[in-house]
């Protein structure tokens, strides 16, 4: 299940943190909700979110293939 996946990984990153790891790697071949993402008014919520989440768990680098549109690049603030 993609929201378990999800769920371990914010996990793991948020355990990593806690312990002073001093950077932590993310590598997701495929990013989920990534193909949500319209361009509306509101933009992509779901990716946004997603973004936040992984940067707020202590994810220093984030290693992924084939984004769906270029503009998910500027929705993470970690490189």
């Amino acid at each position: 299940d993609v929201n378990n996946n999800i769920m371990e990984l914010l996990i793991m990153a948020y355990a990593c943190k806690t312990s002073s790891a001093r950077s932590i790697v993310g590598v997701i071949p495929y990013l989920p909700y990534s193909k949500q993402c319209k361009m509306r008014k509101r933009g992509c919520i779901v990716t946004k979110l997603l973004a936040k989440m992984m940067c707020k768990s202590g994810l220093t680098h984030i290693i992924t293939m084939d984004l769906h549109q270029k503009e998910i690049q500027g929705f993470y603030e970690c490189p």
